[in-house]
């Protein structure tokens, strides 16, 4: 079916086929969720004119273009294509030891690509479309950029744990109409404030809860430390217990980055956003004695947790073993100061516009210089 969508973009990632490099997006659209497929595309990075000869010794060249823009020094530079990001990252690093100056080989095909049709967070999408379950899906559609912004389906998610992480007690998710606590070895109970699935087993919790993530289709998760911990404790326990750990639409697999320098890790969820709202409070220039989600929620809506032990790990353990209905209570109420938070200060529609003014990703922390690139 021919049709127009408006959408805004979620995720973006690549991959290298036998016919190209091919990009995968996943936006939010009027109607739910759109997926979006790009194929056949080339990698590009840009050599100067001069140096065309020496590139005969490449035999990943796919092919280069004609000379018609120049860099910050004046001089004619010429496109060199590959077939595949594989391709252009083993010729630039060959370049690299042969002295012989290149641009632009760290831009990525997505942000490529988006960059060249001037498409920040807004798209038009138009072209034939499916619809498969709650998604409408477009193959090789013309996109065009846009003013769009999304009214997105978002879920506050927060775990509770043993004290070295290493045991699983429950997962709350709060939003809209949504008040529940996936409680390993706890009683199901339904109730109007709050609802407990009981679970028998660690195994049994993770399966649940993924299960239910991928029925309630959010685009966006936020919690406090999101990922630094609870999704990548989630990611642990999935590991030990033997449990794909696929959070992502059609059941994708979350994909990690480690930085050594920094001991930060990054993930991307295909079509699914996560966004801490500590990062995002630090971004919109918020500051407090603390970042800790007691001291903010104090700060911020004159509410803080429902425990306030200083040895809170402990008290945690405590309930787990005696009190889950208690437990489940303390968990989900994390939720709801870190909703209640994010409602308060816009932190979403931050995100939002700031992917619309830069072109970063929704999830994007820092990247002032990708950013002024982009």
């Amino acid at each position: 079916m021919f049709c127009i969508v408006h959408a805004f973009l979620l995720t973006r990632q690549w991959r290298d086929t036998p016919h190209g490099i091919s990009l995968d997006l996943w936006l939010a659209g009027e109607e739910g969720p759109v997926f979006v497929e790009i194929t056949g595309q080339e990698a590009v990075f840009f050599v100067l004119e001069d140096d065309v000869p020496a590139l005969t010794n490449l035999i990943a060249v796919s092919r280069t273009g004609e000379a018609k823009l120049r860099n910050v020094s004046n001089r004619a530079v010429v496109p060199v294509y590959f077939s595949s990001q594989r391709q252009l990252r083993e010729a630039a690093s060959q370049l690299q030891s042969m002295g012989i100056s290149h641009w632009e080989a760290d831009i990525r095909p997505p942000e490529r690509f988006l960059m060249e049709r001037f498409i920040t967070g807004g798209v038009d999408i138009e072209g034939e479309s499916q619809t498969r379950g709650k998604t409408s899906r477009f193959r090789d559609p013309k996109l065009a950029a846009s003013d769009y912004r999304p009214r997105l389906k978002i879920i506050s998610l927060d775990i509770e744990t043993s004290m070295d992480a290493g045991q699983l007690y429950s997962i709350a998710v709060f939003g809209e109409g949504v008040r529940r606590v996936f409680m390993v070895g706890g009683e199901t109970e339904d109730g109007a404030e709050l609802s407990i699935v009981g679970c028998g087993d660690e195994q049994t919790c993770l399966r649940l809860f993924l299960r239910w993530l991928g029925g309630y289709d959010p685009d966006v998760l936020i919690g406090w430390n999101l990922v630094q911990f609870d999704l990548w404790v989630l990611e642990s326990l999935c590991r030990k217990q033997d449990v794909r750990f696929a959070p992502g639409r059609d059941s994708q697999v979350a994909h990690w980055r480690e930085d050594e320098d920094s001991n930060r890790r990054y993930v991307q969820i295909p079509g699914r956003v996560a966004l801490d709202g500590i990062e995002l409070m630090k971004a919109a220039n918020y500051n407090f004695p603390s970042f800790a989600l007691e001291t903010v929620a104090q700060h911020i809506l004159g509410a803080g947790k429902l425990l306030h032990s200083a040895d809170r790990g402990r008290e945690i353990s405590e309930l787990f073993a005696d009190d889950k209905p208690q437990l489940a209570a303390y968990n989900l109420k994390d939720c709801e100061l870190v909703w209640d938070i994010a409602n308060r200060t816009s932190l979403v529609e931050f995100a939002i516009e700031r992917s619309q003014l830069t072109g970063l990703a929704l999830d994007r922390s820092g990247g002032s210089v990708a950013a002024f690139e982009y």
